[in-house]
């Protein structure tokens, strides 16, 4: 049998392969700053509800804090904290975060805002990536250049809510 019709397909190139994200332990003390600096914004208010011993007050800046990352991390990659520090969120190849990788990770804030998270940031070697990162396939890194923004996600208007 002798098939006429039947060439094969010009190979498409192949898309260039990103590496993933080299040694950021250099970054640890500018990510330090960045979280104090969010920390003061989302946790000076929450620290003083919890003074007065307000559990319904504390679970409202709980909330507000979880907002506040994800709706920033979700839209431009960075918090306030990383945007001053010249840092923003990335997924482990150097793309722009997904919504659905800064949903994880900002969830997963609620373990490992405390000693916990450290102690993994830290055995992650030069990665520096939280339990989040981890899960989420994400890490913080420098700003070179133009930060790549999130795709928008109807995420962005549910996640409030949840």
């Amino acid at each position: 049998m002798h098939d006429h019709g039947s060439v094969p397909p010009p190979e498409l190139p192949a898309a260039p392969k990103r590496e993933p994200v080299g040694d950021l332990k250099k970054l640890d003390g500018r990510r330090v700053l960045a979280r104090v600096i969010d920390g003061l914004i989302i946790g000076v208010p929450a620290a003083v509800f919890s003074a007065v011993q307000d559990d319904a007050a504390y679970l409202i800046f709980l909330a507000l804090g979880l907002i506040y990352f994800f709706v920033l991390e979700a839209t431009t990659a960075q918090t306030i904290g990383k945007k001053a520090m010249g840092l923003r969120v990335m997924m482990r190849d150097g793309s722009a975060p997904t919504v659905n990788a800064i949903s994880a990770r900002t969830v997963l804030r609620v373990l490992e805002d405390n000693l916990l998270g450290l102690i993994v940031m830290v055995l992650s070697g030069k990665r520096r990536q939280r339990i989040g990162d981890l899960m989420a396939g994400t890490t913080v890194g420098p700003v070179t250049g133009e930060v790549p923004r999130p795709a928008s996600s109807p995420l962005l208007a549910i996640y409030p809510a949840t």
